[in-house]
């Protein structure tokens, strides 16, 4: 078996909160082959998009992360600024929440390629200009002329997603880091977006970590998702058996509380009690206050992810003790 592209072990971050350090990200570890879609998935607050900043170094001034980030074997943590600036320029590609917060209205379109390109890759301008126009194709711009002369304020969110992930992809990632990028926009074009990005992720091998609070959209790209509650993998579980019968019980909950399509219910299900912040999360599991399932030693015992079938790894001190043998289609397990 070939070695994973991307591999995070045992990951800590800490923000400077209130004058002292206070920890957003605990222990997280996993691996990431090339080709491979990953979702990240958890309610907002829980450390998604920290995680993703951690993988690239740009958390806030004051932070200090800890564990290894490897890629390809290098240890992005330790790599000083001229070689962790050719890293991201050349190996790793991001994709921000909203593209209209990452762009400049005076730039049009296609400078948001042609820059990349002809900076990184050394091509000159009508070089860099076709090069452009041929991402533009293969992210689904269906009029890549007219959107290459466009100015932001001209396009639609989703049109401009899609300049943000040509723009991401110019320099032919071997990681795509796509951080909510559908959030803002309606469900017709998350799915058309999701699409290209799952396409684009087989065709060039890319390994890619899609960012998300939508359990649904990213069911519907990834081959593996984590499950995180403050700042802490729940669970890691392929993404059929995770729908199926998922590891741990917060999973479950975010399962049940999906909109239904299929049945008419009193009232929605909903997660009970308020998200943990991974700076004032609880001892022993951050979920137990909210879980239907906990007992005495959820209050208590550490976190330690461990695999409880082939390719399937939860922190539920429970479930790794054989207690909650399966967490199948219940829609009634949370108080």
């Amino acid at each position: 078996m070939s070695a994973p592209l991307l591999e995070l072990r045992d990951v800590t971050a800490e923000l400077p909160v209130e004058g002292e350090l206070r920890p957003v990200l605990r222990g997280v570890g996993f691996s990431l082959a090339r080709g491979e879609v990953l979702g990240v998935v958890g309610e907002s607050g829980s450390g998604k998009s920290m995680l993703a900043r951690a993988i690239l170094r740009t958390l806030p001034d004051g932070a200090r992360c800890g564990g290894e980030v490897l890629l390809d074997g290098v240890d992005l943590l330790s790599l000083g600024g001229a070689a962790l600036r050719e890293v991201r320029a050349q190996r790793i590609g991001m994709v921000f929440q909203d593209p209209r917060a990452f762009v400049d209205p005076l730039w049009r379109a296609g400078a948001y390629v042609t820059e990349p390109l002809r900076v990184n890759h050394r091509l000159g301008r009508e070089e860099a200009r076709a090069q452009a126009l041929r991402l533009f194709g293969d992210v689904g711009i269906v009029e890549p002329e007219r959107v290459f002369r466009a100015y932001p304020h001209e396009l639609s969110g989703g049109m401009l997603q899609r300049v943000a992930i040509a723009g991401a992809l110019a320099t032919d990632p071997d990681l795509l880091i796509a951080d909510e990028p559908t959030t803002a926009l309606d469900v017709t074009i998350q799915a058309e977006i999701m699409a290209v990005v799952q396409e684009l992720s087989r065709t060039r091998g890319m390994a890619t970590i899609f960012v998300s609070h939508d359990l649904d959209l990213a069911a519907m790209v990834c081959d593996r998702v984590l499950v995180v509650y403050a700042g802490a993998v729940m669970v890691e579980q392929p993404t059929a058996r995770l729908l199926e019968a998922p590891s741990h019980p917060y999973a479950r909950a975010l399962l049940d509380a999906r909109p239904r399509v299929d049945a008419r219910l009193p009232r929605m299900q909903t997660v009970p009690g308020q998200p943990a912040s991974a700076v004032r999360a609880p001892e022993g599991c951050p979920f137990h206050p909210r879980c239907a399932y906990a007992v005495d030693r959820c209050r208590t015992a550490a976190l330690t992810p461990q695999e409880v079938r082939p390719g399937e790894v939860t922190t539920c001190v429970r479930l790794q003790a054989g207690e909650l043998p399966t967490l199948k289609e219940t829609r009634a397990i949370v108080v």
